[in-house]
């Protein structure tokens, strides 16, 4: 549990940057679990509490966020995930309060990760490296923290599948910058890491050098960036629109994100959206072409045969029984106490 290792972490760290003596380069990487321990809080309190435990905290509740209702035309591996992990289908049965409660709580485990990582940049501060380290701050996942009415991870929302790169060089790169438009992907981590320490990336590297971006001298030239979950599911996000799709299952989903930043209304069903969902579809399937798959995984559904949001499945096979099932898991759906998509 990260509430009682990230200390000897952090500590473990100060101890190097202020004891270091050496003169050659070195690679600290540290891995800090909070606010991860946030899955231990939900299981503690899968029953809704009904009241507040400390009455005291009702001012402190953070809202709802705005896509707390949402657009339930979801794949069916997001059906099943809702009705089906234990986390979830507690969650299903909480009330706006024990949501906020939850969310409070949050933030208090992140509180706790952010001492470690402050004690960690105190002592680099105080360090002869101070000035000729490069620092990357980055995370391998999110947590629902209500969005979707959802919790924890495995899916592939901006709440779970986005997470934040902070990198910092004082005195080589600019200062107090924020790029929120910018294509960029976890796989450019190591990349960027090799051109700083001045060797080349790996031979089957798909991610592209962040360094140019950083010292202000263009952004990566390419036009979407992908992304895998639980489930095999996959996303494709381009600078205005984002697309989610599972193996097999006769519903996808297509967000604009520059207009519906939130994820709250499916326009993978609306003939205004053919031509975007289509090219969508397209940067899909040259991705999933592209990789080196395991023996046995599963196939594209960029294929013909899947539906977007809405659709029946044309094909045969597998993608016709996931469209028989969604239509008999149709009350997990209203179970769920989702209101109607956001207009």
């Amino acid at each position: 549990m990260g509430e009682n290792t990230d200390g000897e972490v952090s500590r473990a760290a100060e101890g190097f940057l202020r004891n270091h003596t050496g003169s050659k380069p070195f690679f600290l990487a540290l891995g800090f679990l909070q606010p991860h321990d946030i899955c231990y809080w939900i299981m503690r309190h899968t029953h809704d509490i009904g009241r507040l435990p400390i009455p005291e905290l009702a001012g402190e509740l953070p809202p709802l966020p705005p896509n707390f209702n949402f657009d339930e035309r979801e794949p069916d591996q997001m059906i099943r995930k809702r009705g089906g992990a234990m986390a979830h289908k507690s969650a299903a049965e909480w009330s706006e309060l024990h949501w906020r409660y939850y969310l409070w709580s949050y933030y208090r485990h992140v509180e706790m990760v952010d001492a470690e990582v402050g004690r960690v940049l105190a002592a680099l501060e105080d360090s002869a490296f101070a000035r000729d380290t490069l620092v990357i701050f980055n995370a391998d996942h999110g947590e629902g923290m209500a969005s979707h009415r959802m919790v924890t991870k495995g899916y592939l929302y901006d709440e779970a599948a986005r997470v934040p790169l902070v990198i910092c060089w004082p005195g080589e790169l600019p200062e107090g910058k924020m790029d929120t438009t910018t294509l960029v992907s976890g796989m450019d981590f190591a990349p960027t890491v090799c051109d700083y320490a001045g060797v080349a990336a790996m031979p089957k590297a798909r991610g592209l050098s962040l360094r140019p971006l950083l010292e202000g001298r263009g952004a990566p030239e390419r036009a979407y960036v992908a992304a895998e979950a639980a489930g095999h599911g996959q996303l494709i996000r381009t600078a205005r629109y984002k697309y989610i799709c599972y193996p097999d299952d006769p519903v996808c989903q297509l967000f604009d994100v520059q207009a519906d930043p939130w994820e709250t209304k499916n326009l993978a069903g609306e003939a205004a959206y053919a031509a975007a969902l289509g090219e969508m579809k397209k940067y899909h399937a040259e991705w999933d072409k592209g990789l080196e798959k395991m023996p046995g995984a599963p196939v594209s559904n960029s294929d013909e045969g899947v539906a977007p949001a809405g659709g029946a499945a044309a094909g045969r096979g597998k993608a016709a029984r996931r469209a028989a099932r969604a239509a008999k898991d149709a009350p997990l759906r209203r179970a769920a106490g989702k209101s109607p998509a956001a207009k």
